[in-house]
């Protein structure tokens, strides 16, 4: 059993954070904060009813922010579960979503968290051996209420399943209430019962604690017979494909197998329905999940299997928000003595016309246009990446740039820098506001050079910051393209000294300094802050970096460019780590470099070819295409069309998303690592 003193680490509480919050409020000298639940009598009575709402499930938490009266969402975030499996990871991410959602504090009351089962919802004890298992038996009630200076009693569970259902019942009329049935469709299946807006787990025609998963149905359980696992493996059987059910749905529109895995999945969940709500009688059943985004392509075979039962059938409304909701409808109506598993009152619906507020999971991923920038070594001619005639040689095409316009989806019209500053946490992700605050972190451009570029030297983050700037400037290049006798720059002869680099910059003979080396197409070579490199002519570069324009100009071949030798050379190293990166293979994808400021990997696509990748870090990601064109898929999401020398910013809420190639292609995927190192001193 692990107690919540055994988290160690955990310096601040949320009473901390509160009471700081509270101190810059004219409220804040009414009444102080204490470790528990005392808020400022001055507070709104009509706003001191906002419950913090996190929603787990089985690869992310989402957070948010919920009010009584209106049960009107806000400030809803996402964040994919921390990467170690530890329970003091789990309950640092719970609170640091915390803060971000938090709002007004002193107007929060406590937090309400729905669970998948086997979970003991009044003691807040995980129960579960298959998966989140670094929680189980872990006193989470005791540990989250110590985390965020809460008494127990303000901290409450809920079964998954049941808050689903709780947050759709908000949008029905009461009239509707009288029984109604949610189905979870997912990996597995989950259910719940309510009767007039009250949660039952036991009763005439209830089946045992309300689940239907473990019901006896064509010789196994209902779950074995009728889940995304299913799904996906009757899919297999047909082609000999593995893929996930997303995967299937979008191949439905041109392959009759996967329209017919769907079909079948359909009818044996409305058998399985008839079998285990029959006796129950409900009036509504109401699908949720991941799987009922795909519902068009089942629902009718279901419909087909209740036709003569007089049951609603239909499909959740507020999608990934019901649960968030749910949550916050069972800690306002739990009573003394009660718990969220057992008895729950729905007593509190949305008016007409409530706003539920921008949430993560509504910020699609877009994609950019690029931002051209002339340089004197660019070109003219930016083909087969760009067929625009251009006025001036372009040499770079910054693909993430602030001043890039977004082109696609409802954000189309503002820049990357805009969407950022009014959606900094949708948009970076927990763990990139972490590092980042609201500052994009990685800028990645396409590099044209037709003459030598200047030789440079950028700053790491400790002389940045002694600049005021926020960070400096690590970068590396991917080359796409290359001419014979192309060559790069990287670091200086052994040897020279900071007194004979200034005099050859002087003597105009700084080049027989420098390491050249010879590139060719797929090099990834990482150039690290302090390291003074060049880049030659004849080569097309994907430059991926911190997102900066620190460049100290050191010498520039006589051009009539002001130079900042004194500045470059108080940011060279004489020794650094630059140099070529061997890319390590995996399965299905090369990683070409993984720094502590951008890890890139590689994808090559088959025509047809399908590819579901994951958000690892919790951070914004992006995919730029080098060849051949691909749609990129995130669930409940438009696709977006990606083509050579754009990128689409997959914001940091996605936690998957697919790559569909139309042709041969060939792009990466780039992303922070999640947390970042330490500067160490020189």
């Amino acid at each position: 059993m692990v107690s919540a003193g055994d988290m160690g680490g955990m310096k601040t509480d949320l009473a901390s954070f509160f009471r700081e919050a509270a101190s810059h409020s004219p409220r804040a000298e009414e009444a102080p904060h204490t470790a528990g639940h005392t808020r400022p009598h001055a507070v709104d009575s009509e706003l001191l009813n906002r419950v913090l709402v996190f929603d787990v499930g089985g690869s992310h938490i989402s957070a948010g922010v919920c009010q009584h009266r209106e049960l009107a969402l806000e400030n809803v975030v996402s964040s994919p579960l921390p990467s170690r499996r530890l329970a003091q990871d789990f309950i640092e991410l719970l609170f640091a979503l915390c803060l971000k959602v938090a709002g007004n504090p002193d107007a929060i009351i406590g937090a309400a968290l729905d669970f998948p089962g086997p979970f003991n919802y009044e003691v807040g004890t995980s129960l579960m051996h298959h998966k989140l298992e670094y929680l189980c038996n872990v006193n989470l009630k005791t540990a989250i209420a110590q985390r965020f200076g809460y008494a127990p009693s303000q901290v409450r569970f809920v079964n998954d399943a049941a808050a689903f259902l709780l947050g759709e019942l908000s949008c029905l009329t009461t009239a509707q209430l009288h029984k109604t049935v949610g189905v979870t469709l997912g990996t597995g299946i989950g259910s719940a019962f309510t009767i007039e807006g009250q949660i039952v787990t036991s009763g005439p025609g209830v089946p045992d604690g309300g689940e239907i998963w473990n019901l006896p149905y064509q010789g196994s359980t209902v779950e074995e017979r009728v889940s995304g696992k299913v799904l996906a493996a009757d899919y297999q059987s047909r082609t000999g494909k593995q893929s996930t059910v997303a995967e299937i749905a979008m191949a439905a529109a041109s392959d009759p197998a996967a329209r017919e895995a769907f079909e079948q999945f359909g009818t044996r969940l409305g058998q399985a329905l008839n079998y285990a709500v029959a006796k129950f009688c409900p009036q509504t059943i109401i699908l949720g999940g991941g799987i009922s985004r795909s519902a068009d392509l089942f629902l009718p075979a279901v419909a087909r299997e209740l036709d003569d039962s007089g049951i609603s059938l239909t499909v959740s409304r507020l999608s990934d928000r019901a649960p968030l909701v749910g949550a916050a409808v069972s800690w306002f109506s739990q009573g003394p003595g009660k718990h969220a598993s057992a008895s729950v009152t729905c007593n509190a619906l949305p008016r007409s016309g409530t706003a539920y507020g921008k949430s993560m999971a509504q910020i699609a991923p877009f994609r950019l246009a690029p931002f051209f920038s002339p340089r004197p070594w660019g070109s003219l001619d930016l083909s087969p990446w760009y067929t625009q005639k251009l006025s001036a040689p372009i040499g770079e095409s910054w693909l993430t740039g602030k001043d890039c316009v977004i082109d696609t989806g409802e954000f189309a019209g503002l820049t990357l820098e805009q969407l950022v500053d009014k959606y900094p946490a949708e948009i970076l992700g927990a763990e990139g506001m972490r590092n980042h605050d609201r500052e994009f972190p990685l800028l990645v451009k396409l590099l044209f050079p037709q003459e030598k570029l200047s030789v440079q030297v950028h700053p790491d983050d400790a002389m940045a910051q002694t600049l005021g700037l926020p960070h400096g400037k690590t970068e590396c290049w991917y080359v796409l393209t290359t001419k014979p006798g192309a060559v790069v720059a990287l670091g200086l002869h052994p040897g020279a000294t900071l007194e004979t680099i200034r005099q050859a910059v002087a003597d105009h003979t700084l080049e027989q300094l420098l390491n050249w080396l010879p590139i060719s197409e797929g090099d990834m070579i990482y150039v690290d802050a302090g390291t003074v490199h060049s880049i030659g002519p004849g080569s097309v570069i994907l430059e991926t970096q911190q997102y900066s324009d620190s460049t100290y100009r050191l010498y520039d071949y006589g051009r009539p460019r002001v130079l900042n030798v004194d500045a470059a050379l108080r940011a060279l190293k004489l020794r650094t780590d630059a140099g070529k990166v061997t890319p390590v293979h995996h399965q299905g994808y090369d990683e070409l470099i993984s720094k502590p400021y951008f890890v890139i990997e590689r994808h090559d696509l088959a025509k047809g070819e399908t590819r579901r990748l994951e958000n690892k870090t919790g951070t914004v990601h992006l995919v730029v295409a080098f060849q051949g064109t691909a749609r990129l898929q995130a669930d409940g999401a438009s696709a977006v069309e990606l083509e050579p020398g754009r990128a689409i910013v997959v914001p940091g809420s996605v936690a998957e998303f697919t790559l569909i190639a139309k042709e041969d292609f060939v792009g990466v995927q780039s992303m922070l690592p999640g947390r970042m190192p330490q500067q160490q001193p020189q």
